[in-house]
């Protein structure tokens, strides 16, 4: 899920940037939506950047995830897909299902990548779930873009 819509009205460094008020509202809105889904994740991790975070909070609590499964990771924070694309490859074999929180442009081109459906593009607090028949994370190269939900639909 990429972050919620933040602000650049403070001055703060960009991992100190916050959500506004539309992007925690937007948050909320997909987060709801997607707990109709009924899906529990092994492990949620968040990109440390303050927005990233925040988003992953308010998805967390509407899911009712353990926060005991929950990490922030510094190669989430990442706006290539680079190390995006690498921490996935990485994961824990025994997660059969993570939530990753983060950033533009890495959260589209890793869907984008490995949809194989062109270019994919995330809007804040848009979230995409894929899936793929792997036992291995480091097999992950394609998926099945299984669901997508961006706050602009919802509001419909």
């Amino acid at each position: 899920m990429r972050h919620g819509k933040s602000g650049w009205d403070l001055q703060v460094s960009d991992l100190d940037r916050c959500l506004t008020q539309r992007g925690v509202d937007d948050a909320y809105l997909v987060a709801d939506e997607f707990s109709k889904q009924g899906i529990e994740f092994d492990f949620v991790y968040s990109s440390p950047a303050n927005r990233a975070m925040h988003t992953a909070m308010i998805f967390c609590r509407v899911n009712n995830c353990d926060l005991n499964r929950f990490q922030l990771s510094d190669s989430l924070y990442d706006f290539s897909g680079e190390q995006l694309n690498q921490f996935i490859r990485c994961l824990d074999n025994s997660y059969d299902t993570v939530a990753i929180f983060g950033h533009n442009n890495a959260m589209s081109t890793i869907v984008s990548w490995l949809s194989e459906q062109g270019r994919v593009e995330i809007p804040t607090a848009g979230l995409s779930f894929l899936t793929a028949p792997v036992d291995k994370w480091e097999d992950f190269t394609s998926a099945q873009l299984s669901c997508q939900l961006f706050p602009k639909q919802l509001k419909q």
